[in-house]
Protein backbone atom coordinates (compact mmCIF):
# COMPACT_ATOMS: atom_id res chain seq x y z
CA UNK A 1 0.00 0.00 0.00
CA UNK A 2 1.40 3.34 -0.99
CA UNK A 3 1.43 6.39 1.23
CA UNK A 4 -1.34 7.98 -0.88
CA UNK A 5 -3.50 4.86 -0.62
CA UNK A 6 -2.99 4.84 3.13
CA UNK A 7 -4.08 8.48 3.36
CA UNK A 8 -7.15 7.75 1.22
CA UNK A 9 -8.07 4.80 3.45
CA UNK A 10 -7.70 6.92 6.59
CA UNK A 11 -9.78 9.68 5.02
CA UNK A 12 -12.52 7.21 4.05
CA UNK A 13 -12.60 5.75 7.57
CA UNK A 14 -12.85 9.22 9.13
CA UNK A 15 -15.64 10.22 6.74
CA UNK A 16 -17.51 6.99 7.50
CA UNK A 17 -17.16 7.56 11.25
CA UNK A 18 -18.37 11.15 10.90
CA UNK A 19 -21.35 10.03 8.79
CA UNK A 20 -22.28 7.38 11.37
CA UNK A 21 -22.13 9.93 14.19
CA UNK A 22 -24.29 12.40 12.25
CA UNK A 23 -26.75 9.59 11.49
CA UNK A 24 -26.98 8.70 15.20
CA UNK A 25 -27.44 12.38 16.07
CA UNK A 26 -30.24 12.60 13.50
CA UNK A 27 -31.97 9.56 14.97
CA UNK A 28 -31.73 11.09 18.44
CA UNK A 29 -33.31 14.34 17.24
CA UNK A 30 -36.00 12.36 15.43
CA UNK A 31 -36.88 10.44 18.59
CA UNK A 32 -37.17 13.68 20.56
CA UNK A 33 -39.37 15.23 17.88
CA UNK A 34 -41.59 12.14 17.87
CA UNK A 35 -42.02 12.33 21.64
CA UNK A 36 -42.91 16.03 21.48
CA UNK A 37 -45.43 15.36 18.69
CA UNK A 38 -47.03 12.50 20.61
CA UNK A 39 -47.15 14.54 23.83
CA UNK A 40 -48.83 17.39 21.96
CA UNK A 41 -51.44 14.98 20.56
CA UNK A 42 -52.09 13.59 24.04
CA UNK A 43 -52.61 17.12 25.38
CA UNK A 44 -55.06 17.79 22.53
CA UNK A 45 -57.19 14.78 23.46
CA UNK A 46 -57.24 15.71 27.14
CA UNK A 47 -54.78 13.35 28.79
CA UNK A 48 -53.49 14.81 32.07
CA UNK A 49 -49.98 16.23 32.18
CA UNK A 50 -49.03 13.84 34.98
CA UNK A 51 -50.03 10.86 32.83
CA UNK A 52 -48.20 12.27 29.80
CA UNK A 53 -45.02 12.72 31.84
CA UNK A 54 -45.21 9.11 33.06
CA UNK A 55 -45.75 7.84 29.52
CA UNK A 56 -42.90 9.93 28.09
CA UNK A 57 -40.46 8.84 30.80
CA UNK A 58 -41.35 5.17 30.30
CA UNK A 59 -41.13 5.57 26.53
CA UNK A 60 -37.75 7.29 26.76
CA UNK A 61 -36.36 4.47 28.91
CA UNK A 62 -37.64 1.90 26.43
CA UNK A 63 -36.18 3.79 23.44
CA UNK A 64 -32.79 3.94 25.17
CA UNK A 65 -32.90 0.18 25.77
CA UNK A 66 -33.73 -0.43 22.11
CA UNK A 67 -30.97 1.96 20.97
CA UNK A 68 -28.38 0.09 23.05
Amino acid sequence: MTYEELLMTIEQKLEQKEFQQEFRDGLHIGRKLAIVTIAHAMIDIGISLETIIKIVVLSQNKLEQIAD
